[in-house]
């Protein structure tokens, strides 16, 4: 898929060594910038359908590609997960986004 991009942008093949090329680009970034590694991190993301299904809450992955989906009436809601943690070790506590029922404008 990389070598696809790039050839249409006219440029060569990425290579053998573009992780450690990316890496090292990586670094040298951050002692340019003097970025510290507590200053660094990865976020991820993740959504979920959160449902009754008779008495009992069921939540669902949002990405089951290929497996059937059960339908229900309307009583289910998407819920998205935030998580980071630093390139130092440690983690920012995830945080889940439900549906709002107003929007504020400012």
């Amino acid at each position: 898929m990389a070598d696809k991009l790039l050839a249409a942008r006219g440029a060569g093949q990425v290579g053998q060594k573009w992780p450690a090329n990316f890496f090292k680009l990586v670094e040298e970034t951050k002692a340019k910038q003097g970025i510290c590694n507590k200053d660094v991190y990865n976020f991820n993301k993740a959504s979920f359908i959160i449902g009754k299904i008779t008495t009992q809450l069921v939540i669902t992955g949002a990405e089951r590609r290929g497996r059937p989906k059960t339908l229900q009436p309307g009583n289910r809601e998407w819920v998205t997960l935030i998580a980071a943690i630093s390139a130092a070790g440690w983690s920012v506590p995830p945080f889940l986004i439900f549906a709002g029922q107003y929007h504020l404008s400012a």
